[in-house]
């Protein structure tokens, strides 16, 4: 899959014609699409961007579910046995946690 890099200098702009949807960088043409297919790429990017906003948040929510464990709280703030074990870890492992 191509990767598209778009540096904060350069303008980039959407744009109708018609039917079509066309993505411009620095008035340059980079995407000539259908409304359906445009339609299709904003919900793939909707998908993929909270994905790695869910990523991004990895370790805060790691520390937050260290912190309920450390204080003995029943509540458990994912779902994803991986980030919980490595929760488990921090809470006993991190002194801060621990004082």
């Amino acid at each position: 899959m191509a990767n598209l890099f778009f540096p904060a200098n350069e303008k980039v702009t959407v744009h109708t014609e018609g039917t079509r949807v066309l993505l411009l960088r620095n008035g340059a043409l980079l995407l000539d699409l259908t409304w359906e297919g445009a339609k299709g790429l904003a919900r793939a990017l909707r998908i993929q961007s909270a994905r790695a906003e869910q990523a991004s948040k990895i370790p805060e929510l790691i520390n937050d579910q260290a912190t309920l464990i450390r204080a003995g709280m029943p509540i458990s703030l994912t779902t994803d046995p991986r980030i919980f074990k490595e929760a488990g870890n921090e809470a006993a492992h991190n002194r801060e946690l621990r004082r």
